[in-house]
């Protein structure tokens, strides 16, 4: 990746390859290995490094880099030494990652010497005396990680040998095709700086300096463990919501207090990493908005994680102060999102639930901000498609979404019966087995897992958990659930099938 940022100096332009995770690997001594080592001779040998290096028509500019720091010297004593030897094409690969090098002379001499010594190990290693684990000290001050598996052998990552084990009079040398960079020269990368990195997350960044909060979140001292941020589709859908044409927009109508309230909401400290070490099932995660609601709600537990019901969709992105996972959604917290229940089975595609709540007459109450809160579990589409064909095979009439609906206020114990009693907000954290007792008086479901099991022993599995509104909390599931009541009075409307 070339570096297009001219403002960095020669240090950063140059440790910013370290987002490559550069490594080098080398092929073990088998006769397996598709790069063999050379036999010259072992003992027999009768070249130095540095000879062997100056007659090796593509190791020149690496010799001509050892001249230039002043390093010729300390490869030639008697050593022993390993020497890890960049190809010509290693060095090119480095000058063109930065707009400030066009050759050897615009690398500052101290970066030069310390990356070449990081390249020098002062005791003989064959590719065939190194072991998993092995930590090599280099003449520059810090190690090379050794790691063997399958017969290859890798430095630090996972770059190529293109010759293994040429014997000098001094040493050693392995022939490399990537540059290595010792860790001492890489940035204090931030969350900032890999969002800033991607053209997908360009949105998130200018909302966070327009707001002055990449100053927080670029502090290498701040220790951000998670961001869950939202891509640029997920803003333009945000923008589209809330009616306007853009980010400036969007600080201008909603305020810069809610929006930063908006965007601290999706930075955790002191919380899980990576997605690997989110528990297995629902938790909770407090988030760095200064005041209010600051609660995330994390499942991992069904098909995939998400976040407030939101779906992560690029998890474990290394920032450096922490870890990035992308998000399809703006996170919108309850006490600053202006999206109704009523709003979220709108943009949800939950069509038959909104056409049941005006059928009942109920629907005013989950468009009103200021009601509840409530905790409704709702049924998708789907789910009304297959009360439809329950109903049609219990009674002797044709039964279609269109009668069921005609029910109106008939619905409404029906309508009840999802939405948890007593005003209660259960986020998925707080689903635990057991009854729950519903809207609908003496009438309780069961939950097992992450499935509803109703009166009627019909089965509802929860296919999303935790969609934040102002007024409540919605869980999508994948069955309309039935009371008893509910049942009796379709009973006495229609005839039941023998």
């Amino acid at each position: 990746m070339k570096t297009k940022n001219n403002s960095l100096n020669f240090l950063q332009r140059f440790s910013m390859l370290l987002a490559f995770a550069f490594a080098v690997s080398f092929t073990a001594c088998s006769d397996d290995d598709d790069v063999p080592p050379v036999d010259n001779g072992g003992d027999e040998a009768t070249q130095s490094i540095v000879e062997i290096a100056s007659e090796t028509e593509d190791l020149s500019i690496l010799v001509a880099a050892l001249g230039q720091a002043n390093l010729v010297d300390a490869v030639s004593g008697d050593g022993p030494f390993t020497v890890f030897a960049p190809t010509n094409s290693a060095f090119e690969a480095l000058l063109a990652s930065s707009d400030d090098w066009n050759a050897l002379g615009d690398i500052p001499d101290e970066v030069l010497s310390a990356v070449l010594q990081y390249h020098v190990v002062g005791a003989l290693a064959l590719s065939t005396d190194l072991s998993d684990g092995q930590e090599v000290s280099t003449l520059q001050g810090e190690t090379i990680t050794v790691s063997v598996s399958g017969g290859n052998v890798t430095l630090n990552g996972s770059s190529s040998v293109v010759t293994a084990d040429v014997r000098a009079t001094n040493g050693v040398v392995h022939i490399i095709d990537e540059v290595l960079l010792p860790p001492s020269l890489s940035p204090s990368t931030t969350v900032i700086d890999a969002a800033g990195e991607r053209e997908d997350l360009s949105i998130l960044r200018a909302a966070l300096e327009a707001l002055s909060l990449d100053v927080l979140l670029s502090n290498p001292e701040n220790s951000y463990t998670a961001l869950f941020a939202p891509n640029n589709a997920a803003f333009e859908a945000l923008f589209e919501v809330v009616g306007v044409s853009g980010l400036d927009e969007l600080v201008s109508t909603l305020g810069e207090d809610a929006v930063a309230a908006v965007l601290t909401y999706h930075a955790v400290a002191g919380a899980p990493t990576l997605s690997s070490e989110f528990d297995a099932n629902p938790f909770t995660l407090e988030s760095q908005k200064p005041a209010g609601i600051n609660t995330l709600w994390v499942n991992p537990a069904i098909d995939g994680i998400t976040v407030n019901g939101i779906d992560v969709i690029e998890a474990d992105i290394d920032g450096g102060n922490g870890i990035i996972h992308i998000v399809e959604s703006v996170l919108l917290p309850p006490d600053v999102t202006p999206l109704t229940i009523a709003d979220l089975a709108g943009a949800n595609g939950l069509t038959s639930l909104v056409a049941a709540l005006d059928a009942a007459g109920i629907a005013g109450m989950f468009a009103d901000a200021n009601a509840g809160p409530w905790t409704v579990f709702a049924p998708t589409n789907e789910a009304f498609e297959k009360l439809v064909e329950f109903l049609d095979e219990r009674y002797t009439e044709d039964i279609t979404l269109e009668g069921v609906l005609g029910l109106g206020e008939g619905l409404v114990p029906v309508l009840q019966y999802h939405l948890v009693g007593d005003n209660a907000l259960v986020y998925s954290a707080g689903v635990s087995d057991g009854d729950v007792d519903t809207a609908l008086d003496d009438a309780a479901f069961t939950v097992s897992g992450f499935t509803l099991i109703d009166d009627e022993e019909r089965e509802a599995n929860i296919l999303r958990t935790d969609l934040v509104a102002n007024n409540g909390v919605v869980h999508v599931i994948d069955e309309v659930i039935l009371p008893t009541a509910a049942v009796t009075t379709l009973d006495g409307l229609f005839t039941v099938a023998d």
